[in-house]
């Protein structure tokens, strides 16, 4: 705006003197007939006038005085209103006791003591009420009051904070419910975690903050820049900005309502469905509507400034105390008495809210980032693991004698100190006081652990089958020297201690340990981040995809753009499952009908409801290569759960890993149905970036539904040898198709009658070779054949040379061992194997590479083998695989199918070695007894197939309860026999809630 000019169009200011007789000159306009008359002409205002000459246009001059709109009124403080509804439920109260007495001793004619007993009831809950009314007097007074402060002007309203209750007023009918889902998720968890015995199941349906805003009762900032402790020199690098600390005074007051729902709705309202019964038997849903009708408290708040748009960054509050809340509990329609009197439904409403506040109470706080809040981004941008720590555990050395014969069974766990959870176990070596292991583990090491001084834990245990596990000894070391010295490998020797710092033990342990950091991502090699599932063609499409953003590249933006670098392929992924939209199950019963032929147009235009009885019951896993690593927690009966969980995982090679999330239905009575699942390929996804965002549509299961998944990888800052980027789970397969003998210096190992091939889960035997062979040793019958394994880098695959003997028992005659752990995936690797005959067979396959027990070396033999990761049949009847193997399924039908056919009917004792590979290959061999038996197998799989899908017999709920019973009881005896086991501490599967 240029005030020295003006343009031709515009009326000019008068240059009298007198500056009011000059705005009175300017041209009028019209009157009509809803304008004011009765308004005063202001006088002009002298910031406008360079002496006698205007510096400013008339269309800048100051605008006539508008009069001010009243704000909205609080609810008036009418002290008759009040003690007519203070009178009204009085008389019912006395004409409940009265009729209450009358009734039953009067016409029942029983005991005094019933009715007394009621009529304290009643006056406990009358005073309550009194209280209630009470409160919510003053409350109205204290907002009368205030409401008067705002509209004064001068120096004795400034200090108030009325101007900000006012805004709020506006805003909070406003506000989009969704905001509160954090909160509600955590009370919902609560209530989970704290159910009482006749409820099994506890769903927070809606929220609701209604009409009735929060009051701020007083502010006061908090000068928090003098001196400084020690812990705040400590996060000053954290610290990014300046901060503004707060302390709020706030209270909540519900308004008078009546008993319908309209006027219920005006105040903070959740509506909770309680389920009565018997957890996975039987339950009955009872809604129960749960009214805050008042909350006082004081909370300290601190908000972090940042120079860019929205110009706060974090917010971090805490409450002073627990505040006082007063909630209502109406069950079954809002027309219902308050069962907050009652002693079940009130302890448990009440502890729950309580517990849920605890989590923000002083000296707990909540941190959460306001800027994505109010840009609407949720999407990780960074892991919250700073490095990991790669620990190699070699042996130990004369351990103590835990057992009665003088020997121990030893193993391995890492964990940090504080938190003491185990996180990583080696194998059980039996029998023996200085195992040998050669194991590597990788932790994630959060800053979490950093700033609390954490250190590694390693602890030496001995495992007893009926007690509990011993411990033998234990070392550690300090997590933030290892973070301080990045990339230095320590080797250390330690001498073992007991449980206090003091105490020595018998033993050394031998082990290494290296941190190592996340990499920085190139500049380099940026990307447009174009979603990977894109043709090329369609790439840029304005409707497909957003256009670019145009500014600069941040550090926390450069993961949108930038790909993992394929020479470092190891890292740091993090999974977060968003919510999903609708989530419905299939429709199992029949859209033939005479009586309606157009229910199956009906079914497929059918409305989609929110909330529904029939809804399923969701919740999800995660499987990071055929390993359930996360389980979220159920959100019972709805079409749009919202989970916002994840975690985070070590991955060895993101080149060739898979994470497959799939999505359950939590039922009564019957085995959890897969709803859907979704795969996805790490390759693939982060083709154009680091991070993704997307909603993925699940598939193969019984219902229907899109996902949105989130997934971010940080590469570390080194690359693992290539043996180590292969998968814990899959088989190793026995390529050669002739073991020569030809390397064997001692005869009856030459000659013995058949090589068996053993893993901790499959066995195959390899028969001597026809005497007319010209060379001796061992034939595989021109088939290939695999062995499963589970726990791939702790694990080898031995051969026995047995002598095989019709009169006499099979005798082991020598040994040799393949440690799966030095051979690369997916790809042929001839070896050559020593052959060794120990005098202690079983200390020698425990041990990987002990010199000591190797025995006499008799020679060598040369295999060619192949280690593939996947699934086969054999790892189904594993304890806890069978869920995987389903959710394989969902996404790839073909995958397990092909294993099925490959592994000889499936079998883990299957000795002969058949494999569908060998035999298509040999071609036209194949017997008719075989031909039958692959038929049959196929039928079986393609009714099992029908079953998963709840189709076939499976539709009707019958045969599936008989279903749930039979696993029932399978999965009985399996923890049975796994209780005598003997089995290391490893960490379960990661939970939600607890």
């Amino acid at each position: 705006m240029n005030c020295s000019s003006r343009p031709a169009s515009s009326p000019s200011l008068p240059t009298d003197r007198s500056s009011a007789e000059g705005l009175d000159s300017l041209p009028k306009r019209s009157t009509t007939s809803f304008e004011r008359t009765n308004v005063t002409r202001p006088k002009a205002d002298q910031r406008f006038y360079s002496g006698r000459n205007p510096i400013c246009d008339a269309k800048y001059a100051p605008p006539l005085e508008i009069p001010r709109t009243a704000p909205d009124a609080y609810p008036p403080t009418l002290w008759s209103q009040f003690m007519e509804e203070f009178r009204s439920f009085t008389v019912k109260y006395m004409a409940f006791i009265a009729s209450t007495f009358v009734l039953l001793n009067g016409v029942l004619r029983l005991s005094y003591s019933i009715s007394i007993f009621i009529a304290i009831g009643s006056a406990v809950s009358w005073w309550r009420r009194v209280e209630g009314l009470w409160a919510d007097v003053v409350f109205y007074e204290q907002s009368d009051r205030g409401n008067q402060r705002m509209n004064t002007s001068g120096p004795e309203g400034n200090e108030s904070v009325e101007w900000l209750n006012g805004t709020i007023s506006k805003l909070w009918p406003q506000i989009n419910a969704d905001l509160f889902s954090t909160l509600v998720d955590l009370i919902e968890d609560v209530m989970q975690a704290s159910l009482p015995p006749v409820v099994n199941q506890v769903k927070i349906a809606s929220v609701g903050q209604g009409a009735t805003p929060i009051r701020i009762l007083s502010m006061r900032w908090l000068n928090e820049g003098g001196g400084g402790g020690a812990n705040e020199r400590l996060n000053e690098q954290e610290e990014v900005g300046e901060w503004v600390s707060l302390e709020v005074a706030f209270a909540y007051r519900a308004s008078p309502s009546s008993s319908d729902a309209a006027s219920k709705a005006k105040n903070a309202s959740l509506l909770i469905h309680l389920t009565l019964g018997v957890k996975g038997v039987l339950g009955t849903p009872i809604p129960v509507w749960v009214e805050l009708r008042g909350c006082t408290g004081t909370c300290r708040l601190k908000l972090q400034t940042i120079p860019d748009p929205p110009f706060i960054k974090l917010a971090t509050f805490t409450l002073l105390g627990m505040p006082k809340i007063e909630i209502a509990a109406v069950p079954l329609n809002q027309r219902f008495l308050n069962v907050m009197n009652l002693p079940l439904i009130s302890d448990f409403m009440n502890s729950a809210i309580r517990a849920a506040a605890k989590s923000y109470v002083a000296p707990s706080n909540y941190t959460f980032d306001v800027s994505k809040i109010l840009t609407g981004d949720d999407i990780k941008k960074d892991t919250n693991a700073i490095g990991v720590l790669i620990v190699h555990i070699h042996s130990a050395e004369a351990v103590k004698a835990a057992d009665l014969n003088g020997k121990s069974d030893c193993y391995v766990t890492l964990s940090y100190s504080k938190f003491a959870k185990p996180l990583w176990s080696t194998r059980i070596i039996f029998g023996d006081l200085s195992p040998v292991w050669d194991e590597t583990a990788v932790l994630l090491v959060n800053v979490d652990e950093v700033k609390a001084s954490e250190t590694l834990s390693v602890e030496l245990w001995d495992s007893d089958r009926f007690t509990a596990d011993d411990m033998v000894g234990r070392t550690d070391v300090d997590v933030t020297d290892l973070v301080r010295n990045r990339g230095k490998v320590y080797k250390r020797r330690d001498s073992l201690r007991g449980y206090e710092r003091g105490q020595t033990v018998p033993g050394h342990l031998n082990w290494s340990v290296v941190f190592h950091g996340k990499a920085e991502l190139s500049r380099n090699t940026g990307t447009d981040g174009a979603d990977e599932r894109l043709a090329e063609d369609m790439k840029g499409h304005p409707d497909l995809e957003p256009p670019p953003d145009s500014k600069p590249m941040t550090r926390g933006c450069r993961v949108t753009h930038v790909p993992p670098a394929p020479f470092l392929p190891s890292g740091i992924l993090s999974v977060q499952i968003h919510n999903i939209v609708a989530l419905e199950n299939h429709t199992v019963s029949g859209t033939k009908s005479r009586s309606n032929p157009h229910l199956r147009k009906e079914q497929t235009q059918a409305v989609e409801v929110e909330e529904s009885s029939n809804l399923p019951s969701a919740y999800c896993s995660i499987i990071l290569d055929y390993q359930k690593i996360y389980k979220t927690r159920v959100k019972p009966m709805t079409s749009k759960p919202f989970f916002n969980a994840g975690t985070e995982r070590f991955v060895r090679d993101y080149r060739e890993s898979t994470v497959l999330v799939v999505v359950e239905d939590s039922r009564n009575r019957e085995s959890d149905p897969i709803l859907g699942a979704v795969e996805l390929k790490l390759d693939k996804v982060f083709q154009n970036s680091s991070v993704i965002s997307r909603y993925y549509p699940i598939q193969g299961g019984v219902g229907y539904g899109k996902i949105r998944i989130s997934l971010l990888f940080r590469s570390i800052d080194t690359s693992l040898p290539k043996q180590m980027l292969g998968a814990e789970i899959g088989s190793v397969e026995v390529v050669s198709r002739f073991i020569s003998a030809q390397d064997i210096t001692d005869g009856q190992v030459a000659g013995a009658g058949y090589l068996a091939f053993r893993t901790p889960l499959d066995k195959r035997d390899a028969h001597q070779a026809a005497a007319a062979s010209a060379t001796p040793g061992w034939s595989l019958e021109n088939k290939r054949f695999r062995l499963s394994v589970r726990h791939r880098y702790a694990v080898p695959c031995i051969l026995y040379f047995i002598r095989d003997s019709v009169v006499r028992r099979d005798k082991c005659l020598a040994v040799a061992m393949l440690w799966l752990k030095d051979i690369p995936d997916d790809e042929e690797t001839t070896v050559r194997l020593g052959v060794y005959q120990p005098e202690d067979i079983d200390h020698f396959v425990q041990n990987c590479g002990n010199a000591l027990g190797a025995g006499r070396c008799v020679g060598s033999v040369v295999l060619t083998v192949r280690f593939r990761r996947g699934l086969t049949p054999t790892h189904r009847k594993l304890d806890g695989m069978d869920d995987i193997c389903r959710a394989v399924k969902c996404v790839d039908h073909h995958h397990l199918h092909d294993d099925v056919s490959s592994a000889s009917g499936g079998s883990s004792g299957n000795s002969s070695g058949e494999d569908t590979d060998g035999g298509e290959e040999a071609g036209g061999g194949r017997s008719p007894i075989e031909g039958i038996r692959r038929r049959l197998s196929r039928r079986k799989e393609s009714i099992g197939e029908l079953h998963r899908r709840e189709r076939g017999a499976m539709q009707w709920k019958g045969a599936r309860t008989l279903a749930w019973v039979g696993r029932g009881v399978v999965g009985k005896g399996r923890d049975l026999k796994g209780k005598f086991a003997m089995e290391p501490r490893r960490p379960g599967v990661e939970t939600e809630v607890p």
